[in-house]
């Protein structure tokens, strides 16, 4: 397989594709459990806890489906609108989709405990899962696939992680600086500053999909 120049993963052009359609997508699928996660359920700990962790699967589904859409977009090179949206969400077994979503999540929760390191190697195989459940609908060996596909690749992909991350590190230390830990102005702002970087984000792990695939035009 011929492999694309490796800076040609990091063009302009490439990162920011569909920079505003994302951006809205984002917001819109996202805002419900952002909004949620701002209430005080009044309830007993147990069952804010058990909502607190639906509310993060229906957020885990929703950025998935951000991810799946971008690919069809990229991949059939579609315009990114809410047809497309509403043709990628019918065509997705979200049953399926959620299964391997949790086990991907118990597999690096457990490498993490066990070994930081096999959990780091793990998250970053995974990084690209929802291309994977995406474009292999009929198959079951996905995590194989993941670390298959990903492999060669996993060294750009932590450098880019660790990037995001440092940055909103910094952000969050600036933040709680300024009005405090955990404050409501804080959480709105780092959620405006996660919005406007996942366009980047999400094309950068498409083009690393597609790159290992293959299919990067």
């Amino acid at each position: 397989m011929k492999h694309k120049n490796k800076g040609e993963l990091m063009t302009k052009k490439s990162l920011l594709h569909n920079y505003l359609q994302i951006i809205i997508l984002s917001i819109v699928v996202l805002l419900i459990p952002f909004a949620l996660g701002f209430l005080d359920f009044g309830v007993d700990p147990l069952i804010s806890a058990i909502l607190m962790i639906i509310i993060g699967i229906v957020s885990m589904l929703l950025q998935g489906l951000v991810e799946m859409v971008v690919f069809f977009s990229r991949l059939e090179d579609a315009e990114l609108n809410w047809d497309l949206v509403k043709q990628v969400a019918s065509y997705v077994d979200w049953g399926r989709a959620l299964k391997f979503y949790l086990l991907s999540g118990l597999a690096i929760t457990l490498g993490l405990i066990l070994l930081v390191v096999p959990g780091i190697l793990i998250a970053l195989a995974f990084s690209i899962l929802s291309f994977v459940i995406v474009d292999f609908p009929e198959d079951n060996n996905l995590f194989e696939k993941c670390f298959e596909i990903s492999k060669g690749y996993r060294l750009r992909i932590f450098g880019f992680s660790l990037a995001i991350v440092s940055v909103q590190f910094i952000l969050r230390t600036l933040l709680d600086s300024m009005f405090g830990p955990g404050t409501a102005q804080g959480n709105i702002l780092e959620y405006a500053f996660s919005i406007l970087i996942s366009p980047i984000s999400v094309n950068y792990f498409t083009n690393i999909y597609l790159e290992a695939t293959g299919r990067l035009a």
